[in-house]
């Protein structure tokens, strides 16, 4: 790359131009030159291409081999997936993946001496802020904390954790206990490969702390997340890009960020119409810039904006709902960014 910029800054050059006239040199250079960009292109290509197969060679890093994990071996070549071929790994469930942030991801099965399988899946995220999200998305309501990672889920027959930009998925195909031990293996020789760690969203300081149900939080990062946690409607009724949502108590609350005050309105008024005119909810009313409404379940829903910020709470007694209401905005007024 080094020679061809000097010959383009030669040619460049008037004394070049003068030492070269009447030898029939200057029209070779020049059509020679025409190819200047084309080599460029050529050479970057080669660049990139390089550099992607580094990068796809450093994430395959984090995958545990045969001595690594107690036991458990590889018993096949990973596969590995970029961008959109994720749809090719997961069909009919990439769509909320890339809502999170997805960039890379690879899958590989793993066998111990006694003709067990475990499948370990790793997916890269853009941020840390996204790979908790998706964590909270898979994990289920009901599962046992372990020390693994920044944050991790062990049920029944799968594991799920999290750490910096990373999402571990680990699945066995039964519930004996040298199953469940080796999902953790797996886990804990993949969380040990990663070295970056992640902080938790900032956004989840919002929520109340009485109550709280640590393992239902959701952090959203779309509509996608929140149409599969609780259905407002089909479409983005609540323009949502950042939001939490778990429960408290009995009550369900949903608190959603946006970019200044005058968005959030904006998008307190669109749902307040929008839920007006859908079949799922009735009685929807506004009562000093409260949202009001009952859903198909006969559950209240109460809601409003507050600064840059959305808060709705569902449940059974409207009173409740009004106080956790208060709560919310308060802490948000805390610590809102």
């Amino acid at each position: 790359m080094d020679w061809v910029r000097s010959i383009s800054v030669r040619y460049k050059s008037r004394k070049f131009r003068s030492e070269v006239a009447g030898t029939g040199m200057v029209p070779r250079t020049r059509q020679a030159l025409r190819y200047y960009p084309v080599l460029l292109s050529t050479v970057g290509c080669i660049i990139s291409c390089s550099s992607q197969k580094t990068a796809e060679s450093s994430f395959l890093s984090h995958l545990p081999q045969s001595g690594e994990a107690d036991g458990w071996s590889p018993a096949e070549p990973p596969q590995h997936v970029a961008g959109e071929d994720l749809f090719l790994l997961i069909n009919g469930g990439a769509e909320i993946y890339h809502e999170y942030g997805f960039e890379q991801a690879a899958v590989l099965s793993y066998s111990d001496d006694d003709d067990r399988s475990l499948n370990l899946e790793v997916y890269e995220m853009k941020d840390p802020a996204g790979a908790y999200g998706i964590f909270t998305f898979k994990r289920g309501n009901s599962c046992q904390s372990l020390d693994i990672g920044d944050g991790s889920c062990l049920q029944d027959y799968y594991l799920n954790l999290w750490k910096g930009r990373y999402l571990i998925t680990v699945i066995g195909f039964d519930t004996e206990q040298e199953t469940r031990d080796g999902l953790i293996s797996l886990a804990r020789s993949v969380a040990k490969k990663i070295d970056a760690a992640g902080n938790r969203p900032p956004i989840l300081a919002w929520l109340p702390r009485e109550e709280l149900d640590e393992t239902s939080i959701r952090y959203l990062r779309g509509n996608l997340a929140l149409f599969r946690t609780y259905e407002f409607g089909t479409g983005n009724v609540f323009g949502v890009t950042e939001g939490v949502t778990a429960r408290v108590g009995e009550q369900m609350v949903f608190a959603f960020r946006y970019s200044n005050e005058s968005e959030a309105s904006s998008w307190f008024d669109n749902a307040f119409e929008q839920l007006s005119q859908s079949e799922k909810f009735r009685n929807v009313a506004k009562r000093d810039g409260t949202l009001l409404a009952l859903d198909a379940n006969d559950q209240h829903l109460a809601g409003t904006h507050h600064q840059n910020c959305i808060v709705l709470v569902l449940g059974d007694e409207p009173q409740a709902l009004a106080e956790t209401l208060e709560i919310l905005k308060q802490r948000i007024s805390n610590h809102v960014s």
